[in-house]
């Protein structure tokens, strides 16, 4: 590079000396610099000077906890999953060869909306211990994104149902379901509704243990006259209410949504695969006749609901009844569908209840052999122990990297403490039911009056 009287200028370049470990941990930048000028100078006797210098800090001044960051300690193997809020990575320990699942959220620093999400998911799994439930190992944050390390498991029930393109067998349906109530049911007794129950969310380890998964939009159930925000939940796996955008529900939307997964394992294709909302209520309504009064009313005073073209009602396909669907299968099996998939929200099931239908008659035998594959796998170090709570909890509680802080190796508060419950509820009160579309003036319905199948002509 040129000076300025127009001769070739050499650049000074300065050499650092390689940090050195030392018993003291980590030193200041003015401590490292004394050191050096002491050292260059000798101003102080040799024998004076430390045995060895005190530790460089790095480049970025994060501070650094047993040598590494918190991703050092894992090897990625393969990307899992990618979504819209972050992405799943297969890694290994290093240390323990043990296979982990790490869910990297996507600028959960920088989107206020992620990070609700991502203290919501933490928060749940911290409080849900089961062993139909995915568990949570570990927590830390790195480059402004918060990191979750779950137990890993081999597939997803998506896995099973795209390998058996005609259904599982009845056997294998009554496994699964069993597991999917004892989990969904523990989340319901602990007053949470999960809101996102669907094939993509329900994790398969390798002897069969079934593991629900996805919290990110769970949440705790307030009362019967609060407000949750209607826009969750997959389409296919979408309660009327929900789809009619009613803000009043509670936990039997997750008994729709699983009534709707245990359909799609019997013939390996969704029961409805509606193309919009209200494609889905055509469809639903084509299967179990029409759709209550006061969903229909809601359904025309939102603002936010489009009524269907004329293409649109001619161009949806025709499907029959659950009897008709499942034509061939045990009338046990359907009885447990209609108690499931219950236009009116009061008349569906609970998780107990379904369990008590005759569709698990004479299956008692399966609990014990179920809790011996948990033993094995557990000792096999697959799967978490739940009932020792110690030996997960005390690394689940954000260790390994910071909320707050740049890097890995800042001890985060546990899960329990009065300041990230009140974030988390601080967020859920804030921004979980978005602001209320403008209201329309009362009209009349007619169509209501001559009955709800007149909305789909």
């Amino acid at each position: 590079m040129p000076g300025p009287n127009g001769k070739k200028r050499k650049l000074k370049t300065t050499r650092v000396p390689e940090p050195v470990e030392t018993e003291s941990g980590i030193q200041t930048w003015l401590q490292w610099s004394e050191w050096t000028k002491a050292k260059a100078k000798a101003q102080v006797p040799a024998d004076l000077l430390p045995a060895r210098p005190p530790v460089r800090p790095p480049a970025n001044r994060r501070r650094v906890l047993g040598g590494a960051r918190a991703m050092d300690r894992f090897e990625k193997l393969a990307k899992l999953g990618e979504g819209s809020y972050g992405t799943v990575f297969k890694c290994r320990v290093r240390d323990t060869e043990q296979l982990v699942a790490i869910k990297r959220f996507t600028d959960s620093e920088d989107d206020p909306y992620i990070r609700k999400i991502a203290i919501r998911e933490v928060q749940m799994l911290k409080k849900l211990r089961h062993d139909n439930l995915v568990n949570l190992i570990e927590v830390f944050r790195r480059r402004k994104r918060i990191h979750l390390v779950f137990e890993y498991c081999e597939f997803t029930l998506l896995d099973e149902i795209n390998k058996h393109r005609k259904g599982l067998k009845m056997e294998k349906v009554r496994k699964i379901t069993y597991q999917l109530l004892s989990g969904i049911g523990y989340c319901h007794q602990s007053s949470v509704v999960h809101r996102d129950v669907k094939p993509e969310n329900i994790l398969i380890s390798t002897r069969g243990i079934i593991k629900v998964c996805d919290f990110g939009f769970a949440r705790m159930l307030l009362g019967p006259n609060a407000e949750y925000t209607e826009y969750v939940a997959t389409r296919w796996y979408r309660a009327p209410e929900l789809l009619v955008r009613d803000c009043h529900y509670g936990s039997t939307v997750d008994i729709w949504a699983l009534g709707c997964v245990i359909g799609e394992l019997v013939t390996g294709d969704p029961i409805w695969p509606g193309q919009s909302d209200v494609d889905q209520l055509f469809l639903i309504q084509k299967t179990l006749g029409e759709i209550p009064e006061p969903l229909m009313r809601k359904l025309f005073n939102n603002v936010m609901v489009r009524m269907p073209t004329k293409e649109e009602k001619e161009g949806s396909r025709s499907v029959g009844t659950l009897a008709q669907i499942y034509k061939g299968s045990p009338p046990e099996l359907i009885r447990f569908l209609e108690d499931c998939l219950r236009l009116n929200p009061e008349e569906r099931h609970s998780c107990s209840e379904l369990l008590d239908s005759g569709f698990f008659h004479d299956f008692g035998y399966y609990e014990q052999e179920l809790q011996e594959d948990i033993q094995r796998e557990r000792e096999a170090g697959i799967i978490v122990d739940t009932k020792n709570d110690e030996s997960t909890r005390s690394t689940v509680g954000l260790t390994g990297g910071g909320m707050g802080g740049g890097g890995g190796g800042v001890t985060l508060p546990q899960l329990t403490s009065d300041s990230l419950t009140e974030l988390a509820a601080a967020h859920t009160r804030k921004k979980d039911k978005p602001p209320p579309p403008p209201q329309r003036a009362p009209t009349k319905l007619p169509t209501i009056e001559g009955g709800a199948s007149q909305f789909f002509k």
